[in-house]
């Protein structure tokens, strides 16, 4: 049970999306709800309470919250202060985030390893292929042929590892 959404005109907070997001959460409980096309940008030092994509790690908790569920980012966040998607994961569910490799930190991808309880483990993929990264700014076609390279590599690094489990 997983829910994605599209914020194409990055209205994600003006467009009270979340509000509709929140409400689909409590009304059917998914285990995952994904979002793209978000344009979050990491500022630590923000205090401007109306802005709509510059937020600090922390913001984005407080703001984005959904009861029941953890935010999880990209790892390009962490490793460079922007996000284009997000995952909501219902708390029930026990996670590992699998991390990124450091040459492809900047692609909008979250892969996470989950399962309820003891039970078995799945992977579990959200991307968003951007033709203009958002970290690297770069939009020519061999830039997109690259990052294709390293999502699909990203792929069948979870399907060794189901093999593997």
């Amino acid at each position: 049970r997983q829910m994605c959404i599209r914020d194409s005109d990055r209205g994600l907070l003006s467009k009270n999306k979340i509000e509709d997001i929140r409400v689909f959460a409590e009304q059917n409980n998914p285990d995952f709800i994904g979002i793209s096309e978000v344009d979050l940008r990491k500022n630590d030092k923000n205090k401007d309470e109306h802005t709509n994509n510059e937020f600090s790690t922390e913001q984005i908790h407080e703001i984005f919250e959904i009861n029941g569920y953890k935010i999880i980012l990209p790892t390009s966040w962490k490793a460079h202060g922007k996000a284009r998607i997000l995952v909501y994961v219902n708390e029930e569910l026990n996670i590992k985030v699998l991390d990124l490799k450091d040459n492809e930190n900047h692609i909008q991808s979250i892969t996470l390893e989950a399962g309820f309880g003891r039970s078995k483990k799945h992977l579990y993929n959200f991307y968003y292929r951007e033709w203009k990264s958002c970290v690297t700014g770069l939009n020519d076609s061999n830039s997109q042929s690259s990052n294709l390279h390293i999502l699909m590599d990203i792929w069948r690094r979870c399907a060794l590892s189901l093999i593997h489990i």
